[in-house]
């Protein structure tokens, strides 16, 4: 009964399931603790949930966002979601400080260049870096604080008064995989300076409004930014490039189908990623058809390959030995 209300809310089954593993775990406790002598969540059945197929974005889709994000104010932090993959509470818990870039002269040696010019300000540089995640930004929902015999009477706890508990909350990854270094393409670290220089001509802008809190992705006045308005941009972004409507989260399953392009090993995969469990790559890594064309050109060559003399006469050339 409990599970038909939360379907006749309009919400998902994935979510009764949630609810239902919830409750089966404190359940499975108070068992363990002998406050009861039996689960009964374990007799309730939760509604099927049916996976919905994901599709990753294809080469020239990914192209084309990271095209448009290249024009938007904090383009840069979908770059990063398409390339890297980071999760979206990861992404924005950035801080400059996680981001380390070492610069290289690009120009010839001897080059005036490289005696009145830093390594940084080479026209022709080249870049090198490291991205740290450490932390990630939730958020959490307000509870309602207004007592049964004076109900605010609004249905969420984001409109109560007396509304507690909610708003963005910055703490450390949730996992040990989840904290790790990624290194930097070069095409990122140009998109990452990019956004710096915009962030700083912003922080000149907002003069004293401005927030110091050394967040790669800010407002306009320095402020983390809040995943609703993240999520709006996004959505902008897609319309922008052209791209068919999709989540935030299918950006990390592109980057993992990426991997599994260019045959990077699961072990290599697992850290970039932050997986602790080698199964969420089955869900994370998708076989696409640019993949399966590969193959099937692959196969073709080497089952249809045109065998040369050599492969036709094991005898060798005019009965010559050959070693056994």
């Amino acid at each position: 009964m409990a599970y038909q209300k939360i379907l006749r809310k309009g919400l998902k089954p994935s979510t009764a399931h949630l609810a239902h593993r919830t409750v089966r775990a404190a359940l499975n406790e108070a068992v363990r603790r002998r406050h009861i002598t039996e689960n009964p969540a374990r007799i309730a059945k939760a509604p099927r949930v049916v996976e919905e197929e994901i599709v990753p974005f294809s080469r020239d889709e990914a192209r084309r966002l990271i095209t448009a994000a290249g024009e938007i104010r904090n383009g840069a932090r979908f770059i990063i979601a398409l390339s890297l993959g980071l999760r979206r509470g990861e992404a924005l818990g950035l801080k400059w400080s996680d981001v380390t870039i070492t610069w290289k002269h690009g120009c010839a040696r001897g080059e005036a260049c490289r005696r009145t010019l830093t390594a940084a300000e080479c026209p022709v540089r080249r870049g090198s870096g490291t991205l740290t995640v450490r932390r990630s930004i939730q958020q959490l929902n307000w509870q309602h604080g207004c007592t049964p015999d004076k109900p605010c009477g609004h249905e969420h706890g984001a409109y109560c008064p007396e509304r507690y508990g909610g708003g963005l909350v910055v703490g450390e990854v949730k996992s040990r995989a989840g904290r790790r270094v990624i290194g930097l393409p070069r095409p990122v670290i140009e998109a990452l300076e990019a956004h710096r220089g915009q962030q700083e001509d912003e922080r000149e802008a907002a003069a004293n409004l401005w927030e110091e809190g050394d967040w790669v992705f800010a407002t306009p006045i320095g402020r983390p930014t809040h995943p609703t308005p993240d999520n709006r941009a996004w959505k902008a972004l897609l319309r922008l490039a052209g791209v068919r409507n999709a989540r935030l989260h299918d950006a990390r399953h592109t980057a993992a189908t990426v991997l599994l392009e260019l045959k990077v090993p699961l072990p290599a995969a697992m850290e970039l990623m932050g997986w602790s469990n080698a199964a969420v790559a089955k869900r994370y890594m998708h076989v696409n058809t640019e993949l399966v064309t590969s193959v099937a050109e692959q196969v073709g060559a080497h089952m249809w390959a045109a065998p040369n003399d050599e492969d036709e006469d094991e005898d060798g050339p005019e009965g010559a030995l050959v070693p056994v």
